[in-house]
């Protein structure tokens, strides 16, 4: 018998769409994992502490987990409520793109140069 994983389920924060629109049953995201809930274990804030000291880092995410590790829990996990598409953007002209892997790295990169993260393993993107 094998044991199923808990889920965490997100809905659409009680929007209810009309049953007239044709959209379908509400969406629901379903995960076996929450940053809130990794940011609580013991090992887990033991060793941003010695990342801290060692850095010089500046932030300290666990004095209001909520803000922090529920809003990326938010972003990450996301949900049918922030499901985005770029069809619009793309039929008033919009066709510009980014490399997400080198657009992640400068922002990291940023965020180590702010002392809010460990600085990076590479000086530079390497594609």
């Amino acid at each position: 018998m094998s044991v199923q994983p808990a889920y965490h389920s997100r809905g659409l924060g009680g929007y209810e769409p009309d049953a007239t629109c044709s959209y379908g049953p509400q969406g629901v995201t379903r995960s076996t994992s929450s940053l809130l809930e990794w940011s609580e274990r013991a090992e887990v804030v033991r060793t941003w502490n010695e990342l801290k000291v060692k850095h010089g880092l500046l932030l300290d995410p666990f004095k209001d987990r909520a803000q922090i590790f529920g809003m990326t829990d938010s972003a990450v996990i996301g949900g049918w409520a922030l499901s985005l598409s770029m069809r619009k953007a793309r039929k008033m002209g919009f066709h510009g793109t980014v490399d997400s892997f080198e657009s992640a790295f400068h922002a990291l990169k940023g965020l180590a140069e702010l002392k809010v993260s460990p600085p990076l393993a590479v000086g530079e993107y390497v594609e």
